[in-house]
C-alpha cells in the first residue's frame, strides 16, 4: 500500500507539478502611469505605490516585475488572472466584491471640478449646470459612473480618453470645458507636463467627495499568496515606512 501511494504521488508530480498547483507565488503586477502614485520614466517606473510595493517585495523576499499598462488592460487582467496585483486601484462599492483588497494608501484625494482661470465663468459648477459643458475623463477611471449618473453622455458631452494627460491637454486646448478628477493625483500630473497650478481653477464637486486608493489581488488569487501581503502591508503601517513614503513624495 506505501509503495503504491508514493508510486501515485511520483506520478500525479510528473503531471501535475506541486510548484505549479501551489505555487502561492504572484502571476503578475500591473498598473498604469498614475502620477504621484505610478510614474514611468524611459524604461523605468517610479512613485508612492512604486516605493510601496518594493518595500513589500524586500520584506517578502520577492522578485517580480512591474507592467504599465493602460488603465483598461491592467484592469482587465487583474480581472481575469488568478494571482495577479493591482494598484493604485480606486475602491468603489463596484469594485469592493471584485477583488481581494491588502491595503490602502494613508490618503483620501478629493474629487473635485477642474477648469482653466483664463475662460471666465458665472459662479461655481455643480452638477446642475455642468449639462451644457463638455469634459473627458479616461476610460475604465472610476469617476466614470459617477459623471454618467448625473447625466452627462458619452461622445455627447463626455469624451472617454486613454490618460489624464491626454485629459489635461484638451481641457489646456478648450476642446473640453472641464475635468473631474482627484486633487492630489492631477495636482502632480499638471506640474509634471509643465503646468503652473494658477492657470487651474479647483471646485469640490460635493458627491463623492473622498476616494480610497488600494491595492488589490484578482478575486480568485490563492489565499495564502493574498494573506501574506496582507501581513506585510499592516507591518508598514504599524512600524511608519507607510508613512515615511508619503512623506517622501507629498509633503
Amino acid at each position: 500500500m506505501r509503495l503504491l501511494l508514493l508510486s501515485l504521488f511520483f506520478v500525479s508530480s510528473y503531471f501535475f507539478p506541486v510548484s505549479s498547483v501551489f505555487s502561492h507565488e504572484i502571476t503578475e503586477i500591473v498598473t498604469e502611469h498614475f502620477p504621484p502614485y505610478q510614474i514611468q520614466k524611459g524604461d523605468g517606473v517610479e512613485g508612492i505605490s512604486i516605493d510601496i510595493v518594493n518595500k513589500l517585495h524586500k520584506r517578502l523576499h520577492i522578485e517580480k516585475p512591474i507592467n504599465v499598462y493602460p488603465w483598461a488592460r491592467a484592469y482587465k487582467i487583474a480581472l481575469s488572472k488568478p494571482n495577479t496585483l493591482i494598484f493604485s486601484m480606486t475602491y468603489t462599492q463596484e469594485r469592493c466584491a471584485l477583488f481581494q483588497w491588502i491595503g490602502f494608501l494613508p490618503i483620501l484625494d478629493e474629487i473635485s471640478f477642474w477648469t482653466l482661470n483664463s475662460v471666465k465663468r458665472e459662479g461655481p459648477l455643480n452638477w446642475a449646470n455642468v449639462q451644457g459643458l463638455t469634459s473627458a475623463i479616461p476610460r475604465q477611471d472610476s469617476n466614470l459612473p459617477l459623471l454618467l449618473s448625473k447625466g452627462l453622455i458619452i461622445n455627447s458631452n463626455l469624451y472617454l480618453v486613454n490618460s489624464f494627460e491626454q485629459a489635461i491637454d484638451m481641457l489646456v486646448k478648450e476642446r473640453v470645458d472641464y475635468i473631474v478628477a482627484g486633487k492630489s493625483s492631477l495636482r502632480y500630473q499638471i506640474l509634471t507636463l509643465g503646468y503652473s497650478l494658477a492657470e487651474f481653477n479647483v471646485e469640490p464637486t460635493r458627491t463623492l467627495t473622498k476616494q480610497r486608493l488600494g491595492f488589490a489581488f484578482n478575486l480568485e488569487s490563492e489565499q495564502a499568496l493574498v494573506e501574506k501581503y496582507r501581513v506585510a502591508f499592516k507591518a508598514m503601517e504599524k512600524d511608519g515606512s507607510l508613512n515615511d513614503i508619503m512623506t517622501k513624495w507629498l509633503y
